[in-house]
């Protein structure tokens, strides 16, 4: 199984956004395990609300994807509890968090115990695009891969050089 997989959608009508803040922060999927950066990280709705003032300040309302989705999946045999899971998603928000709004929910509604993460496309410094290329993803899976490796060292209770 891939650890970090990007939804593919084109994601350029209105709604976007909102969907897909909505279905990542679903206290039914979620128990509650949400967070965000640069946004409110407890209320969906002020998330959505505030990614989209950043698209209005910068004239990038339409005419462009209006969110970017991924996922972290972990295995069972991984043992992530949701706590562990959700330092992970916080420490993964941190790698787009100085130039663009990023939420995230930890869902627990599956065997397999997973992160949806939603992106705003638009950067808060500068109302540049997000770029999508495939160096970037590269850039995001080694990242990913060592967070879970520091949170395994800490979890295991090594010590980190």
């Amino acid at each position: 199984m891939e650890l970090v997989k990007i939804v593919n959608g084109e994601y350029k009508n209105r709604d976007a956004l909102s969907n897909v803040i909505h279905y990542i922060t679903n206290p039914e999927k979620t128990e509650h395990y949400i967070g965000a950066i640069g946004v409110n990280p407890y209320d969906p709705q002020k998330m959505v609300d505030q990614m989209l003032l950043v698209k209005k300040v910068f004239g990038k309302e339409d005419g462009h994807r209006n969110v970017r989705h991924f996922i972290i999946s972990f295995d069972k045999k991984d043992h992530i509890t949701p706590e562990e899971a959700q330092w992970i998603a916080e420490d993964v928000a941190k790698f787009y968090s100085s130039r663009y709004q990023i939420c995230y929910g930890v869902h627990l509604n599956t065997d397999d115990l997973h992160i949806h993460f939603a992106l705003n496309t638009v950067s808060f410094i500068d109302g540049k695009l997000f770029s999508e290329g495939w160096m970037e993803l590269e850039r995001l899976k080694r990242y990913v891969n060592e967070v879970i490796l520091k949170y395994r060292l800490i979890k295991s209770g090594d010590v980190l050089n």
